[in-house]
């Protein structure tokens, strides 16, 4: 679902058609991801990433530029806390099953 939301976005953005759907598409995979580390880290905090991600995207679709730079401003203090608890993160607790990395 991820994936499809990211393949989504990068193929609507292309053919330029309604922009802010792709972008709607990029934020939800985002967000997804978001509640995904949710899961690995335990940062309660990272579960107000989709509201933070949906509150900008509908700010900008309905033209309330002002309000919508304080919910990406949150929205990407939110993301930069999941990549830095990620890279924190030593590898092999991310890689999985190693079995297929190995040549």
């Amino acid at each position: 679902m991820i994936q499809g939301s990211g393949l989504f976005a990068a193929v609507w953005l292309i053919s330029g058609l309604w922009q802010p759907l792709a972008l709607g598409a990029a934020l939800f995979a985002f967000s997804a991801l978001a509640i995904k580390e949710y899961f690995c880290f335990q940062l309660k905090i990272l579960m107000l990433t989709p509201i933070a991600l949906a509150g900008f995207w509908f700010c900008l679709v309905f033209g309330q530029e002002h309000i919508s730079i304080a919910f990406s401003m949150s929205g990407a203090i939110l993301l930069a806390v999941t990549a830095f608890s990620k890279w924190r993160m030593p590898l092999h607790f991310d890689i999985g099953d190693k079995t297929r990395y190995q040549v």
